[in-house]
């Protein structure tokens, strides 16, 4: 996309599995499409990202603006 172009009023949409990952040393949620795509969704504090415990393993539409 174009930076000096505006995008606010363009929405993308996913749809992807929401994957909780557990180390020793953090946890953290990832989304993963239908072909193996995956993106990983940073917090600074795995609480933050509490809201999507009811998700877990479950395809979710996910609608977004940049």
């Amino acid at each position: 996309m174009d930076k000096l172009e505006e995008h606010s009023t363009t929405v993308g949409i996913i749809v992807a599995t929401i994957e909780y990952v557990e180390t020793p040393f953090f946890t953290s949620y990832k989304i993963i499409d239908g072909e193996g795509n995956s993106m990983n969704i940073y917090s600074s504090s795995g609480s933050q990202l509490s809201f999507l415990e009811p998700f877990q393993n479950k395809e979710v539409t996910i609608e977004f603006t940049v």
